[in-house]
C-alpha cells in the first residue's frame, strides 16, 4: 500500500475543511469503486464512486486515522492525517490485492466491479489471464458482442454489438478514431493486444461521450499507462500452429530506469498461410460449396511504445505510438475466389495526454492525436479488364480534445469538454486515373458537458447509494470534396446534431452487492465519405445529400455479486432497446445506377444474461453468457418490413469451465450461435452452429524473477463447418502451441 498526503495551494476559494482522495488498485493502478472509508472513532464514513473518489467535509481540526476496506483487497489504515481549518487534505491510496496460496499455486483475488452503466471494462490483468491472440479474441468474452471474422489469425475481424453493424461501431486507440473514413469499418486485428492496459466496451449508442460514428456503441482501447512503475520486465513469446501460423511477440518495460518515468516497448509479428479446405451450404434448398480456400495468406508486424512521465504529483504526461504494416490476400467469396488480389495496410499513430490535478476538486486534461492509415489494393491479373484494380487510400486524422472537471461539493462531479478534429481522405485510382476521388476534408467540432451526482441512501435499509449521470454533446461536421470532374455528384456536406444521455444506478453494499442501472440516450453516425462522394462510373455514384443515421436507445439492468457458502458469484441481466432511423443503404436509382439513400429503419430489442461462479478460492470457475437479439427491418412500406437484419444471430450463448490444479490449468468453452440470414428478405440463411474450444496450459516459476508458461489450444474441436458472412467460410479444427518466457525485476510503484 502506498499513500501520498498533499496540501496544495488553493485554486478556488475554500470555505470548508475536508479530506478528499482517490483509491487505486496497487497492481494495475485502476480506480477501486465501492471501497469503504471510515474515520476511526467517529460517525464519518463513505464509499468511493466509479472513479475511486471519496470526500469528507466540514471536519473539525485535528489528526485523523482512516480505515479502508474493499472486497478482495487487504484492509488498510492511514494514520496522522492532520486537518487544518480551511485546508483540503488530499489522500491518494493504493490497495494491495489479496493473494491466496492453494496447493502450490497462487490465485490473486480480483474483485469484479458491478457496472453502473452499459460500459464493460476488460483490464490488463484480465487480458493476461485470457492470453488472447488478438483483440477480437478478448472481446468475444463480452456478452452482447459478436465478432465477424474472415479466416484464420491474420484475417479481418469486425465487431457487432447488440445487432449493430460493424460500420456503426466506433473503435478508438487512446481516444483516437481508427475507423477508416472511406468505409467506416475498423479491423480489430490491426491493434496490438500485448500493449493494452484496458479495453472499454460501450454497448448501445455512445455519441454523448465520443461524438459521431458511435451510433451502435464504441470500443476504446487504452494503452496509456496509469501509474509510474520502476520494475523492469521482459516478456517473449512464440506460437506456431496449423495453417503455417507463426506469432512472435516481445515486450519490455522500463529498459532504462529514470525517476518519474515509465516506458513500455512491444513488437509482434503474425503470419499464416491461411489456405484451408471448406465445405458449407446455404439454406433452405442446400447448395453445397466445397473446395480449398486460396489466397487467404497474411502477415503483419507491429511496433508499439507507450510511456508515462510524472514531473510532479499534480502533473503527468502519457504518450503512445504505433507503426503497423500488413499484407494480406483478398480471396473474395468462396463461390468465386480470386487467387491474385491483395491489400497492403499501413498505420502510423501517435497520441499524448497531459493531465493536471489541482485540488482534489479539479482536473485539467489535453489530448492530441494523429493517425495515418494507408490502404493499397491491387489485382491486375484478372482476365476481365473491367474487374482489374489498383488503388490507394490515405486517411489522416488529427484530433485535439480538452476537458476540465471540478467537484463543487461532496458527490458531485461536473465535466466540460471540447474536441476538434480534421479528417483527410485522399483516394487515387492508379489503374484508371480518371476514377480517382481525390481529396476530401472533414472538419468537426464537438462540445460536451457531463454531470454526475452521487447520493448516500444509508437511511434506506436495502439501498446504499444512488448515482445519476446526465450528458449532452453538440457536434457539427463540414465535409468538403476537392472536385475533379463534372461527373462528381457534389462537393460539400454539413451536419449538426445533439446527443443527450441520462443514466442512473442504485447500489447496495451489503453481503450481497446489488446494482440496478438504466439509461436513455440518442446517438448518430455521419455518412461515410465513400457514400457521399463515390466517383461516378457506369454502375454507381455517391450521394452528397445523405442525412446522418440516428438512433434512440435505452436499457435497464440488474447485477449482483457476493459470496454464498464459499462460492463467489457474479451475475446479472440487462434488457435493451434501440431504434435506428435514416440507415444508409445502396439501391438502384434512376438510369440503373447504384446510389446510397436514407431508406431503412431498424428496431433492435433483447436481453443479456451472465453468471460466473468461482469455487475453492478460484481453483474452479464456470461462466454462462447469453445474448438474445431481435433485430428487425422497420422501413415503412418496404417489402422487407419486420424481417430480421442480415448476419445477426437471434441468440449467442457461451459456456466455459476453468480448472486450476497445481501449476496447470484447463479451460473448455462452448459457443452456440443461431442461424444468420444472408438476404434482407430472409429467404436464405446459414445454419446454427456450435464451436468447442480447449486450452491446456501451465506456468512454472523458475526463480523469483523468471517464469515460463506454455499452452496448447484447439479451436473448433469438433471440426464444425460454418460461415459468418456470405460465402466467407471459416476454417475447421485449428491448433496452436505457445511458449512464453517472462522476466521481472521488482520495483515499487509510485503514485498516480
Amino acid at each position: 500500500m502506498s499513500i501520498l498526503l498533499a496540501c496544495p495551494h488553493s485554486l478556488f476559494a475554500q470555505s470548508t475543511t475536508k479530506i478528499t482522495g482517490k483509491i487505486y488498485d496497487g497492481i494495475d493502478g485502476f480506480p477501486v469503486s465501492q471501497a469503504h472509508i471510515l474515520i476511526n472513532n467517529s460517525a464519518y464514513e463513505t464509499l468511493t464512486d466509479q472513479s475511486g473518489v471519496f470526500f469528507f467535509e466540514n471536519l473539525p481540526q485535528g489528526n485523523y486515522t482512516l480505515t479502508v476496506t474493499a472486497p478482495a483487497y487487504h484492509d488498510t489504515t492511514i494514520t496522522n492525517i492532520r486537518v487544518i481549518a480551511d485546508i483540503t487534505r488530499e489522500v491518494i491510496i493504493h490497495l494491495n490485492p489479496i493473494i491466496y496460496g492453494i496447493d502450490g499455486i497462487k490465485v490473486v483475488s480480483h474483485r469484479k466491479n458491478l457496472r453502473s452503466s452499459s460500459a464493460v471494462v476488460i483490464k490488463r490483468r484480465d487480458i493476461e489471464q485470457l492470453k488472447p491472440r488478438t483483440v477480437a479474441d478478448a472481446l468475444e468474452s463480452v456478452e452482447g458482442v459478436y465478432i465477424q471474422k474472415t479466416g484464420t489469425a491474420t484475417g479481418r475481424s469486425e465487431i457487432r454489438i447488440r445487432g449493430a453493424a460493424p460500420k456503426q461501431i466506433l473503435v478508438l486507440i487512446d481516444g483516437q478514431k481508427i475507423n477508416p473514413s472511406g468505409s467506416g469499418v475498423a479491423d480489430l486485428n490491426t491493434i496490438p493486444v500485448e500493449m493494452i492496459e484496458q479495453i472499454e466496451v460501450y454497448k448501445g449508442g455512445a455519441s454523448a461521450k465520443f461524438g459521431p460514428d458511435a451510433l451502435g456503441g464504441a470500443v476504446n482501447i487504452i494503452t496509456h499507462q496509469r501509474v509510474i512503475t520502476e520494475s523492469q520486465e521482459a516478456d517473449v513469446s512464440y506460437t506456431f500452429g496449423k495453417w503455417d501460423t507463426d506469432i512472435a511477440q516481445a515486450s519490455l518495460s522500463n529498459p532504462i530506469r529514470a525517476n518519474n518515468l515509465s516506458t513500455r516497448l512491444a513488437y509482434s509479428y503474425r503470419s499464416s498461410d491461411g489456405d484451408f479446405p471448406f465445405s458449407y451450404s446455404v439454406q433452405p434448398r442446400p447448395t453445397l460449396y466445397t473446395g480449398n480456400r486460396v489466397n487467404n495468406h497474411g502477415n503483419s508486424y507491429n511496433y508499439f511504445g507507450s510511456g508515462l512521465f510524472q514531473p510532479s504529483a499534480k502533473t503527468n504526461l502519457s504518450f503512445s505510438g504505433q507503426i503497423y504494416k500488413s499484407t494480406n490476400g483478398l480471396p473474395g467469396r468462396a463461390s468465386a475466389q480470386n487467387a491474385a488480389a491483395s491489400t497492403t495496410d499501413r498505420r502510423k499513430l501517435l497520441t499524448a495526454q497531459l493531465k493536471y490535478h489541482g485540488l482534489a476538486s479539479s482536473e485539467l486534461s489535453v489530448v492530441v492525436g494523429f493517425s495515418r492509415f494507408e490502404q493499397y489494393f491491387r489485382d491486375l491479373t484478372n482476365e476481365r479488364a473491367s474487374q482489374r484494380f489498383e488503388s490507394q487510400h490515405t486517411n489522416d486524422i488529427y484530433n485535439v480534445r480538452s476537458s476540465a472537471s471540478v467537484i463543487p461539493w461532496n458527490g458531485q462531479l461536473l465535466q466540460a469538454g471540447l474536441e476538434l478534429s480534421k479528417d483527410i481522405l485522399d483516394h487515387s485510382d492508379l489503374y484508371r486515373e480518371g476514377m480517382s476521388m481525390g481529396r476530401t476534408d472533414r472538419n468537426s467540432v464537438g462540445a460536451s458537458i457531463t454531470a454526475n451526482q452521487r447520493f448516500s441512501l444509508s437511511s434506506i435499509a436495502l439501498l446504499d447509494q444512488l448515482s445519476i449521470e446526465t450528458a449532452l454533446r453538440y457536434d457539427h461536421a463540414d465535409t468538403e470534396k476537392d472536385s475533379t470532374s463534372w461527373r462528381d455528384p457534389g462537393k460539400s456536406h454539413s451536419s449538426s446534431l445533439w446527443s443527450p444521455r441520462v443514466g442512473f444506478s442504485l447500489a447496495s453494499d451489503n453481503k450481497v452487492k446489488v446494482v440496478l442501472r438504466g439509461s436513455y440516450g440518442k446517438s448518430f453516425r455521419l455518412p461515410s465519405i465513400n457514400a457521399l462522394f463515390w466517383k461516378a462510373d457506369v454502375q454507381s455514384i455517391g450521394n452528397p445529400n445523405l442525412r446522418p443515421e440516428r438512433s434512440e436507445h435505452s436499457e435497464i439492468g440488474l447485477e449482483a455479486s457476493g459470496t454464498i457458502m464459499n462460492i463467489n458469484f457474479l451475475g446479472g441481466i440487462t434488457y435493451y432497446h434501440s431504434y435506428v432511423n435514416d440507415i444508409v443503404v445502396w439501391g438502384i436509382g434512376q438510369g440503373g445506377m447504384w446510389r446510397p439513400v436514407n431508406r431503412d429503419a431498424a428496431l433492435t430489442t433483447g436481453h443479456e444474461d451472465h453468471l460466473s461462479l468461482a469455487l475453492f478460492d478460484g481453483a474452479f470457475e464456470i461462466t454462462y453468457q447469453n445474448t438474445i437479439v431481435t433485430a428487425q427491418n422497420k422501413s415503412p412500406g418496404h417489402n422487407e418490413y419486420n424481417k430480421r437484419l442480415t448476419y445477426t444471430p437471434h441468440y449467442l450463448t457461451t459456456y466455459s469451465a476453468t480448472v486450476k490444479v497445481d501449476l496447470a490449468h484447463i479451460k473448455y468453452t462452448i459457443r452456440d450461435v443461431d442461424i444468420r440470414y444472408s438476404t434482407s428478405s430472409n429467404t436464405k440463411w446459414y445454419q446454427a452452429y456450435q464451436i468447442h474450444d480447449l486450452t491446456i496450459g501451465s506456468e512454472i516459476e523458475i526463480s523469483q524473477s523468471w517464469s515460463i508458461s506454455t499452452d496448447y489450444r484447439i479451436y473448433n474441436l469438433t471440426d464444425q463447418d460454418y460461415v459468418l458472412i456470405t460465402h466467407y467460410p471459416m476454417p475447421g479444427r485449428e491448433w496452436n502451441v505457445g511458449l512464453e518466457i517472462t522476466y521481472g525485476k521488482g520495483g515499487e510503484n509510485n503514485l498516480d
